[in-house]
């Protein structure tokens, strides 16, 4: 079943889309904030998955929410849901574009969208359709989006004049 509730994707995504980065609900920004913001925002991490991957408590709807730092910053917030969402509803939500800058398909046959600059954020979803419905959304910091999607970083202001 696919949740079509934007209210409630977008209470859970707490994002603004708009001319800055995504942040996750609001206050964690990959690339900007740290260990210690993250543990004010969220509480202290259920567990320790490595020296740089950390578990916290999922908000309404997920089942997990892991965090992976570079030093002591955010380098990319992974939200896994309990159910999946659907993708229009989920996009709408937080203002994305239609379309995203480019998908794949993972190693274990799942789709991947990657939305650019200034999002910086993929949806997941559970096989190569979009309409399986979105499992995961992850929110990056602009050098490993551009490691993850292998999309060359651009400024918010060259995306908008090429009509991103």
């Amino acid at each position: 079943m696919v949740i079509r509730r934007s209210a409630l994707a977008l209470m859970l995504m707490g994002s603004c889309a708009c001319m800055a980065q995504t942040k996750y609900n609001g206050q964690l920004e990959p690339g900007l904030s740290t260990m210690d913001d993250a543990e004010r925002v969220l509480g202290k991490p259920l567990n320790a998955l490595s020296k740089t991957r950390f578990e916290y408590p999922p908000p309404a709807g997920a089942s997990k929410l892991r965090i992976d730092f570079l030093g002591r910053t955010v380098n990319l917030i992974h939200v896994e849901f309990q159910k999946p969402y659907d993708r229009g509803a989920l996009t709408q939500a937080m203002k994305l574009p239609e379309r995203p800058q480019t998908s794949k398909t993972s190693d274990c046959g799942y789709m991947v969208e990657y939305y650019g600059a200034p999002a910086l954020i993929a949806l997941s979803y559970s096989s190569t359709q979009t309409s399986s419905g979105v499992t995961s959304l992850l929110y990056y910091s602009p050098t490993s989006f551009a490691m993850a999607s292998q999309i060359p970083l651009q400024s918010c202001a060259g995306a908008n004049k090429k009509g991103s």
